[in-house]
């Protein structure tokens, strides 16, 4: 290893040490949610025509999966369909007032989904677990579980069901109604803020999953708006406020190396850009997208040479091009 490597890599371990000690501190003494943003540095929707027009090829099997996805039944990984479903999680005391007022705003009918168990082992991460101090892998659970739960990628899909008159037409026809969707999304997202503090348990130990999260939740939020779709001002509040939380911690813990650097990374920054682009009035946001804007091109530029290709391209670029 050369030596201005292993300088790189003893400074970047001793910062996130020392940072990481100092927000545990915090976190033990006083609420890990952050404040919602003035009105002067809300939220703005990227609408975009094209986001709103989409024609399914398969209404009926879109229907079934809309189906599923309402009543929580999911089939991750090879797990087999099972139901998410569990009570309200024990969380540490200065969460505990912010999480209930979040709750509060859940629809009565709404059945809370389990983010921080794996159905196929049976084991269940505690909430009330710091983020780093979170362990997997040891006793034949599988984390990617939870993970894959978190990551919310089945909003973007009600989303885009949702702008299809076809099934909107089918959706209102029946008695549940189409606006089942939009309220669905709501209650999912309010239930994963309440029930997963920033910083706590194991929805927060991959800062990817984070990233891939707040890019499903804002794209599911730009497809509805874009069609036409208000959000009330009381999940608005909440929403922002915790896409706050997700862009800090990424920003915090973005997984450089300055060798073994991946699609990881690449994450990172690229969620960083699109929620920074969903806040252009605040200055730290503007900050963010263009650091992040210029990081993402300089990861480029160096796994790209003319005329070769390496093995760090292939890690960065294939989920990019996914």
């Amino acid at each position: 290893m050369k030596i201005q490597t292993f300088i790189l890599k003893t400074l970047n371990k001793s910062y996130k040490l020392s940072r990481n000690g100092l927000l545990r501190l915090h976190d033990g003494l006083a609420s890990s949610y952050g404040q919602s943003p003035t009105k002067a540095n809300a939220l703005q929707e990227l609408k975009n025509p094209d986001l709103g027009q989409f024609q399914s090829a398969t209404p009926e099997q879109d229907l079934t999966a809309i189906d599923n996805i309402l009543t929580h039944r999911f089939n991750f990984l090879g797990s087999g369909w099972f139901i998410s479903t569990t009570q309200a999680p024990l969380l540490n005391n200065t969460n505990q007032v912010v999480a209930q007022q979040v709750r509060a705003l859940l629809s009565d009918d709404y059945q809370r989904l389990d983010w921080h168990s794996d159905p196929k082992s049976g084991h269940r991460w505690q909430p009330t677990t710091w983020h780093s101090a979170v362990s997997y892998g040891k006793s034949g659970e599988e984390v990617l579980m939870p993970w894959t739960l978190g990551r919310m990628q089945q909003l973007p899909y009600l989303a885009r069901c949702w702008a299809d008159p076809a099934i909107r037409e089918k959706l209102d026809s029946s008695t549940s109604g189409s606006d089942l969707l939009p309220k669905e999304i709501q209650n999912e997202i309010l239930d994963f803020i309440a029930a997963n503090p920033p910083r706590w348990g194991v929805q927060w130990t991959s800062p990817m999953d984070a990233a891939i999260r707040a890019i499903n939740w804002l794209t599911a939020y730009d497809i509805f708006t874009t069609s036409g779709y208000n959000f009330p001002a009381p999940f608005l509040r909440i929403f922002q406020s915790s896409l706050w939380d997700h862009a800090r911690f990424i920003w915090r813990h973005q997984e450089w190396d300055p060798v073994l650097r991946n699609n990881h990374y690449l994450a990172d920054l690229t969620a960083l850009i699109v929620i920074a682009a969903h806040f252009p009035t605040s200055r730290k946001m503007r900050h963010w997208l263009q650091v992040s804007t210029r990081r993402l091109i300089q990861e480029i530029h160096q796994s790209i040479q003319p005329g070769w290709f390496n093995d760090r391209s292939r890690h960065l670029l294939s989920p990019a091009l996914e």
